[in-house]
């Protein structure tokens, strides 16, 4: 079966020639990043847009196929002009392209090493990938894991997979990582010393806009606790949870939540001035995001079913009777059966009101899960709803009032986080 949809695609790829390597891993990132911006090669007079890592149009595919051979690309990043959205055309030819350079060895030293998650990662669920391939890919939990033992593990050989490892390393998708130790935890290169005055920007350790001041110790301490939590609750979640989507949801929106997941991690996790070990829990993170994000790309998430009822109702009922302590039981379960935002912050909202428990230790442990829980998905309304909840009983109006003014746009029908609003606003109004 050919990989493009006619043959005047197929004729865009040279016979007999091979891609230049630095090319083609200047445009897998950016096609894998969905970023949008402008592709040129100094050999070829013009330019070509993609617009979220797409070809605008036929003479931009052209252009970024034929880059890929003669070499000499670049890619800079702007916002598109006067284009809609692009049709995803551009994989088979990026996979041929890969598939045109010499096979990587893969023996020895390689079967020691680790898969790494590269740049290019985020596209991995369009490549024409084979069967074991995939199974391969998709038993990644362990990022200490070689890949001679993820071949054990699967019962997959070599032969089978070589080809498509080859290209993905070709296509900076993955990388070969050492495994410290013969299997513990991967490695990275350490960046040279830096001087004292130069300061890790909070930009780059968040990948949030807006945020300047340095990164101090303890917030990086904070952002390693946080990701080894976000990694403990995903490891046993679906694949929508993962995610912070669900099936019910538009196509656009899938896209959107699956994108914002992969980018998230994928920006910590090649950040070099990070920490080895916060970098690593980024990758492992991501790993398991990229694992969710390919099943939904396919068609087959995996989804964990509930085996006793509802925890989630039963939890609710015990919290309106005052018997937090089921309750909590309740969450807790829910959590484990599903490990959704929602189940975290039900679960932080219990133990937060649990007065067998010490006032300062109960209200730091509650918040922190709760918390947690909203930066877990954009789009998941009870923690943002019982974050504002909890604002208001520490007196910070104009906190919940944020919050709640970003629950209306995620789902204006929230009955009880309308009333919340109305009630906090009026109080405002009167202190004021």
């Amino acid at each position: 079966m050919s990989l493009f949809p006619n043959a005047e695609e197929a004729a865009m790829h040279p016979p007999g020639a091979q891609a230049d390597p630095e090319s083609l891993v200047v445009v897998a990132k950016a096609w894998g990043r969905r970023q949008s911006g402008v592709v040129r090669s100094v050999y070829l007079p013009g330019r070509a847009s993609l617009v979220q890592g797409e070809p605008s149009d036929d003479f931009a595919l052209g252009y970024v196929v034929e880059g890929l051979y003669v070499g000499g690309v670049g890619f800079n990043e702007a916002e598109p002009l006067g284009f809609g959205g692009a049709k995803p055309r551009l994989a088979p030819h990026l996979w041929a392209a890969a598939c045109s350079l010499p096979a990587a060895p893969l023996s020895g030293e390689s079967l020691r090493s680790s898969l790494v998650d590269g740049a290019g990662i985020g596209g991995v669920g369009l490549l024409p990938l084979q069967r074991q391939t995939r199974k391969l890919l998709a038993i990644r939990h362990d990022p200490r894991d070689s890949l001679g033992r993820l071949l054990q593990l699967g019962r997959i050989e070599l032969d089978e997979v070589v080809q498509d490892l080859s290209c993905l390393l070709a296509l900076g998708a993955l990388r070969l990582g050492s495994v410290a130790g013969g299997g513990d935890t991967p490695r990275r290169p350490r960046p040279p010393p830096r001087p004292p005055s130069r300061v890790v920007h909070a930009e780059r350790v968040e990948a949030r806009p807006g945020r300047s001041r340095a990164v101090t110790g303890a917030q990086l301490e904070k952002l390693r606790v946080r990701l080894q939590r976000e990694l403990d609750i995903i490891s046993a979640a679906d694949d929508w949870t993962v995610v912070g989507a669900n099936a019910a949801m538009g196509s656009d929106a899938v896209e959107r939540a699956c994108e914002r997941m992969t980018r998230r991690y994928a920006r910590l996790m090649e950040d070099e001035r990070l920490p080895a070990q916060v970098q690593d829990l980024a990758q492992a993170v991501h790993a398991r995001v990229l694992l969710a994000v390919t099943r939904i790309q396919d068609g087959r998430p995996a989804v964990i079913e509930a085996a006793f009822g509802d925890p989630m109702e039963e939890g609710k009922r015990y919290l309106n009777e005052g018997e937090f302590e089921n309750a909590q039981k309740c969450f807790t379960l829910a959590r484990q059966q599903t490990a959704s935002p929602a189940s975290s912050a039900w679960l932080g909202w219990a133990i937060y009101n649990d007065r067998t428990r010490p006032e300062i230790a109960r209200r730091a442990k509650g918040r922190e899960l709760i918390e947690l829980a909203e930066s877990m998905s954009e789009h998941a309304p009870d923690p943002l709803y019982l974050l504002a909840r909890v604002e208001v009983l520490e007196g910070e109006l104009l906190r919940a009032w944020n919050h709640l003014e970003k629950l209306m746009k995620v789902a204006p029908d929230h009955r009880d986080g309308r009333a919340l609003l109305i009630e906090v606003r009026s109080q405002i109004h009167q202190d004021s």
